[in-house]
């Protein structure tokens, strides 16, 4: 039998907009086998980041993770695949090996420190790390709750009628 579709977001970052990647790394998600079922251009207020990233609020490079976030418009996609976080979480990679952050970040950290970067800017360049998933269809309902206005919210009736219910009930409890 095959497993289930789950839904998730991708985040596809500020600074990946900024750097016209946004078309290939989605073009990427899909030639990986995910399916893309919606997306649209949002800017984030400050005060909604937690929401993104809650286990960074107390991390001491917070500020970087604030500052990459909203620095400009960034690209929200709703997918969805069999295993969604398991897939989205090898797709997405790491910044020094495999994945789309490896291939669309320029530098690695220690090409950033040969470079002169430190301190506080180079936690601002290593934060510049291309995109974002969510983890669980809890941090998914999260975070579609802070981006989605009503008419979009009920868009998902018919592009995916199972997030939608699911959509409805987290926003009710």
């Amino acid at each position: 039998m095959a497993a289930k579709k789950e839904y998730g977001v991708v985040i596809i970052k500020p600074d990946s907009v900024r750097d016209g990647l946004e078309g290939s790394i989605v073009q990427d998600l899909v030639n990986a086998g995910v399916v893309t079922v919606w997306g649209k251009y949002w800017t984030i207020k400050p005060e909604m980041v937690p929401v993104i990233y809650p286990k960074e609020v107390t991390k001491i490079t917070y500020s970087s993770t604030l500052k990459a976030i909203t620095s400009g418009p960034l690209f929200i996609l709703i997918v969805k695949s069999p295993n969604v976080y398991e897939f989205l979480a090898k797709t997405k990679g790491k910044m020094d090996k495999g994945g789309i952050r490896h291939k669309y970040c320029w530098k690695s950290k220690q090409e950033l420190i040969n470079e002169g970067y430190a301190g506080q800017e180079l936690q601002d360049k290593l934060a510049e790390n291309r995109l974002h998933t969510s983890d669980t269809i809890e941090e998914t309902l999260a975070v579609l709750s802070i981006c989605l206005s009503t008419r979009e919210t009920e868009e998902l009736r018919d592009l995916a009628p199972d997030l939608y219910e699911k959509l409805r009930d987290h926003q009710t409890e």
